[in-house]
């Protein structure tokens, strides 16, 4: 076992309080009196902890702007023999901040690494939430953009664990928003000001987290915990078609969404495919059935059970020199405008070598003849379109690449 001694030419990452000065340990403030010199995240934020506990060893900052220069200058203190501590704003260093890349660089040149452990807000909030916590990832602060954020909550979509993230006053409702879009409505815990004289613990939904948040402005630095993905239970087909569309949205291909829709929601890729095709909602009655048992009203043609349509229009590129990206952007942006208006729904689109292009399906037969008649594109005879009724058991699944 290493001893407990602070020798010369190593570096020490000590945790310092989050809040609370009293959570300083005696073993941090000893180490913090006794290095050569401290790097320090923000020097003005630790000169007010060491000026508070009596300490005067050297600073240097050392933060995400100028790690590029401090990181050598660092080695070569070391190398020297002198001995250095790294501190963040708060916290344990080496967790999302450059003391990350300057241990890895310490290590690679054969230096000492002794942590010095002290407060973490993520780990306070995670034993005091009251979700699972034998087992856990946590994600840091996700990407401020919209969409980017969008992106890494659907890579989680499947995680069982419980989630742990960081977030700012000004985008935790933004967060929780997508949480409950992406997601779903799972259970979450919004902890702020840990260890503080306000500290919080707010316990419920997504929704209701956000319903509470807009009717009083967030205060303080967030961890948001977020319940894992339930085990074993698939989805129901709103939220599996949801997700295909989300993936199609992204830039994925229709086969490669179906496939992230199977694995998430745990149905078969089949069924999804049956599903983002026909509409077909599985663990509802079928129309027969309803007439049939006398439950439910007289339906129209287009029933409840067919509202999501079973016709597709497949866009087939005559002359095949003319499949790019600009067509299909051309396309698909005619779509849209007809989508809008509450045609058809776009759901695609998906190209493959031999030139198929998915590109809607209409509500019904009429308003999907409707739109081949009126795209101004089909007059060019650089195209054609096809009406097709699709029966994922034929080989049409292969023609279209989602066999």
């Amino acid at each position: 076992m290493r001893e407990d001694r602070k020798a010369p030419g190593t570096l020490f990452l000590v945790g310092t309080p989050i809040g609370n000065m009293g959570d300083l340990s005696p073993r941090a403030r000893e180490t913090l009196e006794s290095v050569s010199r401290i790097a320090a995240e923000d020097t003005r934020r630790t000169g007010l902890l060491l000026s508070r506990i009596g300490v005067r060893t050297p600073m240097a900052s050392f933060h995400a702007h100028n790690e590029a220069k401090r990181i050598p200058e660092i080695l070569a203190r070391l190398a020297r023999g002198e001995s250095v501590a790294v501190v963040s704003d708060a916290g344990n260093p080496g967790i999302s901040d450059p003391a990350e890349r300057l241990v890895r660089a310490a290590v690679e040149s054969g230096f000492a690494i002794v942590p010095i452990p002290g407060p973490s807000a993520f780990v306070a909030a995670l034993v005091a939430s009251g979700l699972p916590s034998g087992s856990f990832v946590f994600e840091g602060y996700l990407p401020s953009r919209a969409s980017a954020r969008r992106e890494a909550l659907r890579a989680l979509r499947s995680e069982r664990r419980t989630i742990l993230l960081h977030e700012s006053p000004k985008r935790v409702a933004a967060l929780l928003d997508d949480v409950r879009d992406v997601l779903g409505d799972r259970r979450v815990v919004l902890a702020r000001e840990i260890t503080k004289k306000f500290e919080e613990f707010a316990r419920g939904t997504a929704g209701e987290l956000l319903a509470r948040l807009r009717e009083r402005a967030p205060k303080g630095e967030f961890v948001v915990v977020v319940e894992g993905a339930p085990p074993g239970e698939p989805l129901e087909a709103s939220r599996v078609l949801g997700i295909v569309r989300e993936e199609i949205a992204a830039g994925r291909t229709l086969r490669d969404a179906v496939r992230a829709a199977a694995r998430i929601a745990r149905w078969k890729e089949q069924e999804v495919y049956r599903l983002a095709s026909e509409g077909s909602p599985f663990d509802a009655p079928s129309h027969e059935a309803e007439q049939e048992s006398g439950s439910g009203p007289k339906k129209s043609p287009v029933s409840e059970a067919d509202r999501f349509v079973r016709y597709v229009i497949l866009l087939t590129i005559v002359r095949p020199e003319l499949l790019c990206e600009d067509l299909v952007r051309a396309h698909v942006a005619h779509l849209k405008r007809i989508e809008e208006r509450g045609h058809l729904e776009l759901c695609g689109p998906f190209a493959d070598k031999r030139g198929g292009i998915v590109i809607l399906r209409g509500v019904t037969e009429e308003d999907a003849r409707t739109l081949a008649e009126a795209d101004p594109f089909v007059s060019s005879g650089a195209d054609r379109y096809e009406l097709r009724r699709l029966d994922l058991s034929s080989r049409d699944n292969d023609h279209m690449g989602m066999g």
